[in-house]
């Protein structure tokens, strides 16, 4: 029977063991300070009836820990009895930070959430990281007040958020040692590119409500002048592109007809256009599939020289105007 025990306490032994291995140990520590300096909730953000809480936090480490502050810490909204969590989410950052809780007016009205009540705000450490909360050490509560519910009146709620925002910003400034702050073009303070990402982290889209919170950058434009010449269009000529030989032929053509050799260059050009034009029209009965296949011809001439810059910049002209008419003006 001591066989059968030594074996028992063996398997025993084992099980405990690998129990032991299978359990995380965490070796987070408790922050330097917890606290959680205001509360506020506004109304009327983003769409009529909604209702936005926001929770401006303060969970100070020397260095900060390995897990990130969303795993490590929760921003909690709890029923005024201190019983019910109405919603509980990851905090954006360790330090002096912000995080919000938004609530559609639907979600207003399913989570019965009723204007001035004395909700419990909390910030709290994840239960499992923390087991036991302690009140100053792994948490810090508050209990909104009257003064804490931003109404939307003579003052916009969008307004009183703004100003609010940015007294945050401000205090993050004085503790973090960070610029968040910008004077705009009218003297106005604004968000910068450090503010505006710490902001759009706890507030997602608040800037395509409340844009005036954000710095903007206005510059007049710098146009350089360019004068004016010839250069181009004297170097597409027939000589220069198509040689001495084609430009002689064509010359001795214009002289028979008693033409320039452009001319008879231009009217080898627009024939040879034609022809592939009424091929296309004979084959598909497609007016404009024949017009638009002309398009790389007379460009191509132009660039040859064949015809003048002048005359593809007419043709692009009219082309445009009829494409115009063609999409948009033929069926009105």
């Amino acid at each position: 029977m001591d066989w059968i025990k030594r074996i028992s306490n063996s398997i025993l032994i084992s099980l405990l063991l690998l129990l032991l291995l299978a359990v995380p140990v965490f070796a987070i520590s408790n922050p330097n300070s917890i606290s959680l300096n205001t509360s506020k909730v506004f109304q009327n953000i983003f769409v009529n009836g909604d209702v936005l809480f926001i929770g401006e936090h303060n969970v100070d480490y020397a260095t900060s820990p390995n897990e990130s502050a969303d795993e490590a810490f929760q921003f909690q909204m709890k029923s005024a009895d201190d019983t019910t969590i109405i919603r509980t989410k990851g905090i954006t950052d360790y330090q002096w930070s912000l995080t919000s809780h938004y609530f559609t007016p639907s979600q207003v009205t399913s989570s019965n959430i009723t204007w001035g009540s004395l909700y419990v705000t909390r910030i709290i450490g994840d239960p499992i990281l923390f087991p036991v909360p302690v009140e100053g050490t792994t948490q810090a509560t508050k209990t909104l007040t009257s003064t804490d519910w931003n109404i939307d009146g003579s003052i916009t709620s969008k307004e009183l958020l703004r100003l609010y925002l940015l007294q945050v910003a401000r205090r993050i400034e004085n503790d973090s040692g960070q610029t968040l702050l910008f004077s705009d073009y009218n003297g106005n303070k604004v968000l910068n590119s450090t503010g505006r990402a710490i902001f759009l982290a706890a507030l997602p889209n608040i800037d395509t409500v409340i844009p005036t919170l954000f710095q903007t950058f206005a510059s007049n434009p710098n146009f350089n002048s360019v004068s004016i010449n010839s250069t181009f269009e004297d170097a597409t000529v027939l000589s220069s592109n198509m040689g001495t030989k084609i430009e002689n032929a064509f010359e001795g053509i214009g002289n028979f007809f008693g033409i320039s050799k452009e001319m008879a260059a231009g009217s080898w050009l627009m024939l040879f256009a034609l022809t592939i034009a009424s091929i296309v029209f004979l084959n598909t009965g497609n007016t404009t599939g024949a017009i638009i296949l002309t398009i790389p011809i007379i460009v191509t001439g132009a660039f040859l020289g064949a015809i003048p810059i002048a005359f593809l910049f007419t043709f692009g002209f009219l082309a445009v105007t009829y494409a115009a008419y063609f999409f948009w003006l033929r069926g009105t």
